[in-house]
């Protein structure tokens, strides 16, 4: 089986590319063959010749760009490994040396059909039309057009990808998925079929798709422990329980257990992640709340610190928009958490931000009674500055809401409510509240919750 790192069109390695200037027009000078030669990379862009002189056969990478009077390939070098013909509209692509393992076609007005040899292990084609792909192909990339006239792949085909491409009409690509596909890349495209079967030695699936699509695919048709990476794809949940998916090398957990109504915290990375994979099975909106800073920039602005929002501004920025105008309200009562009467000289719009979301959590634990998943990933790595309020982890907002957790451990109502991940996957509490580094944490004071400072 071959590796991920194998299966991409990474092209032969030149630390040294010699490039036709733009304003050279009829042929390659000697200086520029002989630092080819030693690099054993050229790179012809913009010339009019009609076809290529004899090329020295150090030379083992060629690209040719722009050279629309180019009609043939005779004169390649004999041991050349990387060919790449960009955008030369008359220029028909055949009859290749053998020796090519690194096949990249893309002309956007060609109107021939063109010639993959047997022995080309990775083929990349942009907008144009082949007679057929090799059985030597294990890697295939295809760019709008490329994959109409297509009728299958190899069956050693073990990487696929597939880039803006928009069929007026739905179809299915199940004849390109090969028995041997190890990872699938589909981006940019629309009216496609999603496979509703993958071969059991797949290991990865990237999915962006222009509309909102679901995955009608079951468990049985799913390999084991796949990664996925999905945008605007809804899979069952049923899959993810079964077959242990991850996302994005995070676990699927926080998404299985996710509730609406529930919130999630953590750093904008880590937390984004775990958000995705939530969006993956469930069919929500922008208009729900997932995280603190929805509810939030809901009912207040910063940019205007001493007035909130409108109940009807609230009511069209969210779907629960009870649960927005009832945050509000806390804020509005509340002795600590009143952005609006906050001192603008003392506080900067990190310490606002850092109010609203330690009020988030006590109004989605206390007053609601929810749920809230939090994703200490980067945090436990820098629990020492976070606990002494050192440099800019110890001061960030996460840090601020994760010492507000760890003064209120003892509040039972607070502490059944609160659900620890690290990369999707859930820990137990004293994982993150137990280290050796809280140590280093000294409250300035202590007693009801209100009264807790930050």
């Amino acid at each position: 089986m071959l590796s991920t790192s194998q299966l991409k069109l990474s092209g032969t390695a030149c630390h040294h590319i010699t490039e036709t200037p733009a304003s050279f027009k009829s042929e390659i000078t000697s200086r520029q063959l002989e630092d080819a030669r030693e690099s054993g990379c050229l790179h012809i862009k913009n010339c009019d010749m009609e076809f290529l002189p004899h090329l020295p056969e150090e030379i083992t990478a060629i690209t040719i760009e722009n050279c629309n009077k180019l009609t043939g390939l005779t004169g390649l070098p004999v041991n050349i490994k990387s060919l790449s013909v960009i955008n030369c509209e008359n220029l028909k692509v055949s009859e290749l040396p053998p020796t090519v393992r690194e096949l990249h076609i893309e002309l956007n007005n060609s109107s021939f059909v063109h010639t993959v040899p047997e022995g080309v292990e990775h083929l990349k084609l942009g907008h144009c039309q082949v007679s057929g792909v090799p059985d030597s192909v294990r890697s295939l990339e295809l760019t709008g057009r490329a994959a109409e006239t297509l009728t299958g792949v190899p069956s050693g085909l073990c990487s696929l990808s597939i880039r803006d491409y928009n069929p007026e009409y739905q179809v299915r690509i199940d004849n390109f998925i090969s028995p041997s596909l190890q990872t699938l890349s589909l981006t940019g495209c629309s009216n496609i079929v999603l496979p509703e079967k993958l071969p059991k030695g797949m290991v990865s699936a990237t999915i962006y798709t222009e509309q909102k699509t679901t995955w009608n695919i079951v468990a049985e048709g799913f390999p084991e422990e796949m990664d996925l990476d999905l945008q605007n794809v809804q899979l069952s949940p049923d899959v993810i329980k079964e077959k242990n998916i991850t996302f994005q090398g995070y676990a699927m957990e926080a998404a299985l257990h996710f509730r609406l109504g529930d919130i999630v915290y953590g750093l904008s990375e880590p937390r984004g992640k775990v958000v995705n994979t939530i969006k993956l099975v469930n069919d929500f909106s922008k208009k729900d709340i997932l995280i603190q800073n929805t509810l939030t920039s809901a009912v207040w602005d910063y940019k205007s610190p001493r007035k909130y929002k409108k109940d009807a501004l609230i009511k069209r920025a969210l779907s629960e928009s009870d649960r927005g105008i009832n945050f509000k309200q806390y804020l509005k009562n509340h002795s600590q958490y009143n952005v609006t009467m906050a001192d603008l000289s003392v506080c900067n719009r990190d310490k606002l931000w850092a109010k609203t979301s330690k009020a988030g959590l006590e109004f989605q634990l206390l007053v609601r009674n929810k749920m809230v998943h939090f994703c200490a990933d980067g945090l436990v790595d820098t629990l020492k500055n976070i606990a002494n309020k050192g440099d800019a982890y110890g001061q960030s907002i996460t840090a601020s809401e994760l010492r507000w957790i760890y003064r209120n451990q003892d509040n039972e109502q607070i502490m059944k409510n609160i659900k620890f991940y690290l990369r999707g996957k859930e820990v137990p509490a004293e994982k993150i509240l137990g280290m050796p580094e809280w140590k280093d944490y000294h409250p300035k004071r202590s007693g009801l919750i209100s009264e807790y400072s930050k």
